[in-house]
């Protein structure tokens, strides 16, 4: 999620020292199967003509353009209001009594806490009895195979940037994150793009899976939880639209429809000696946002996740029994133009214990268009008003979002992992170095 996440590195500063900078209009999300009979994106003649690969690529670099362009006269990059010193607690359960005060009190402690922190744990959310167990479980089992066995089953292997990745190969500001990590998603067919189709669109796919003989019962497990992530982060996106002041159902044609979800089982091994620190090691993973609508964490007891208030102190997401903590992602913060904010967080695991965590990204289709949530004056207002600057508005995503979240999504994963786009995208070049997703 939040700390593990497909996320924006944001080790740089917003149009420099000045603070002045690019700057973002208020955005959503809704379906947008572009043109064309099949209600897939069409491609113009001289594009089809040309072949899928690199006409994607193309596309993505035309669409940033545009996207710059359509963002220029926006508002402020927003900041984490002010100073929030902990991390509230929401109670799933008021949104099933069947009260529609249960549901109102729900509604408005969500609000209060998506506008100041954009971080929440949430207790009694519905799983599974045991589930949280089988999945560390799984998790504990999978990385205590030999290495020669998790590397099988290696994202190099995957066009759709699923698998295994070693210690040490991701990267967050420059710096090699302390982790361990294997990527799934919800299984689909592998789709071989048409000429002129967006690259995206390879992200579906099917996962790579350890073997049962080696981890018995680890995909069952992650089948089962993914299932109930799903229903959680549905939930949640209704609340979140009753929240706005929008219709119950406002999200579910972008949530309900092939959703573009991932999931992270991940181990972080204790705090490396100081010689290893030294050579450019970083514990954890730096500070970074994310970039979907949604992140849900489950975390051990041993903690480390760290969220960043508006005074520039990092407030602690300590572990607490029965709850997962969910963090806003990018999408949510430009749709509501800053009303609610993604909030900058990292990992510093200085325990001697590994920690593990399970972090579950809830996202839109691929094919899902960025466009202004139609908000009420009063949010819009509250988010002109509030405080601009603060230690979050330092730390700047460099990247734009696309309009097309999963242009925003490809991108991403390309930058982390260029040698996935070498091996799996012939003719394709991985996105500038600079800021990695995560």
């Amino acid at each position: 999620m939040s700390e593990d996440a497909e996320s924006h590195d944001v080790n740089r500063t917003l149009g420099g020292a000045s603070g002045a900078g690019r700057r973002r209009r208020r955005t959503s999300v809704t379906p947008s199967r572009a043109v064309g009979s099949s209600g897939r994106p069409s491609a113009r003649s001289d594009e089809a003509r040309s072949g899928g690969l690199e006409v994607g690529v193309v596309r993505l670099l035309r669409w940033g353009t545009l996207w710059s362009d359509i963002m220029a006269p926006a508002v402020p990059e927003p900041a984490a209001a002010a100073t929030f010193e902990s991390i509230p607690v929401l109670d799933v359960a008021l949104l099933s009594s069947g009260k529609p005060e249960d549901e109102a009190r729900f509604v408005a402690e969500l609000r209060e806490a998506c506008h100041v922190a954009g971080f929440f744990y949430v207790k009694n959310f519905g799983l599974p009895d045991g589930l949280a167990e089988r999945i560390f479980a799984a998790a504990r089992d999978f990385f205590a195979l030999p290495l020669d066995k998790k590397r099988a089953i290696e994202k190099i292997h995957s066009p759709h940037f699923r698998g295994y990745t070693v210690l040490g190969e991701e990267i967050t500001a420059g710096k090699k994150d302390l982790r361990e990590q294997i990527d799934l998603g919800f299984e689909a067919p592998a789709r071989e793009l048409a000429p002129g189709e967006p690259l995206f669109w390879r992200l579906q796919g099917p996962n790579l899976w350890p073997a049962e003989a080696d981890c018995p019962g680890f995909r069952a497990a992650v089948t089962e939880f993914m299932d109930a992530m799903h229903g959680l982060a549905l939930r949640l996106m209704e609340a979140i639209a009753l929240s706005l002041e929008l219709p119950r159902d406002y999200f579910s044609r972008t949530f309900g429809d092939e959703p573009h979800t991932r999931l992270k089982l991940v181990r972080y091994p204790p705090p490396p000696p100081p010689d290893a620190a030294a050579a450019g090691e970083s514990v954890g993973v730096g500070p970074h946002k994310d970039y979907g609508h949604l992140a849900i964490l489950l975390q051990d007891d041993v903690g480390g996740l760290q969220v960043l208030n508006g005074a520039g102190r990092w407030i602690d997401a300590t572990p607490i029994p029965g709850t997962a903590v969910v963090n806003l992602g990018e999408m949510l913060e430009q749709a509501t133009g800053g009303y609610y904010v993604a909030t900058v967080h990292r990992v510093i695991n200085r325990s001697t214990r590994e920690r593990y965590s399970v972090p579950y990204f809830a996202s839109p289709r691929l094919d899902t268009r960025l466009e202004p949530l139609p908000l009420a004056d009063k949010f819009r207002a509250a988010a002109a008003a509030r405080a601009h600057a603060g230690a979050n508005a330092k730390y700047a995503d460099a990247n734009p979002i696309y309009p097309v979240y999963g242009e925003t999504a490809w991108r991403g994963l390309a930058r982390s992992h260029p040698d996935v786009v070498r091996k799996h995208y012939p003719g394709v070049e991985p996105p500038p170095t600079g800021p990695t997703y995560v």
